[in-house]
């Protein structure tokens, strides 16, 4: 009987969704702070055995807009210097670990895209449509 509820104990443990968030992902990956009060418009996890994709876009307001922006400015990674009209290039990237990455301010929003082993990442944060988009991959 014993062994019979450990079993069930430990299967209902590994049927548990045990994955990180995608919210709690993104914010350590991008160095920002997500807000929680965003809402979430999609949170897709593909997984194509070592191989990955996740998809996370959220609508922002104005509260969580103005919290993101403000977290950007903060981020090791953003350099008020450049922006997209700028020759953003591995050589102008803040390098910090190994990786180089910049948030870029562009017309509308900011862009943050790099590649550091085999993890591609990219989030846009789009402030006149009020959006952010997130995609990181493993291949």
């Amino acid at each position: 009987m014993k062994t019979l509820i450990i079993i069930a104990l430990l299967l209902s443990i590994f049927s548990c969704n045990l994955k990180q968030s995608s919210r709690l992902r993104f914010s350590e990956k991008c160095d920002i702070k997500i807000p929680k009060d965003v809402i979430v418009t999609k949170d897709e996890y593909q997984n194509m055995l070592q191989d990955y994709v996740i998809n996370y876009e959220i609508a922002l307001t104005d509260s969580a807009m103005n919290q993101i922006v403000n977290s950007i400015k903060n981020s090791k990674y953003y350099n008020s210097r450049i922006n997209t009209a700028s020759n953003v290039s591995t050589d102008t990237s803040t390098k910090i670990k190994d990786k180089k990455a910049n948030w870029v301010q562009s017309k509308s929003g900011y862009l943050l895209s790099y590649q550091h082993d085999n993890i591609s990442c990219y989030a846009f944060i789009d402030t006149i449509q009020m959006t952010g988009k997130f995609k990181l991959s493993s291949d």
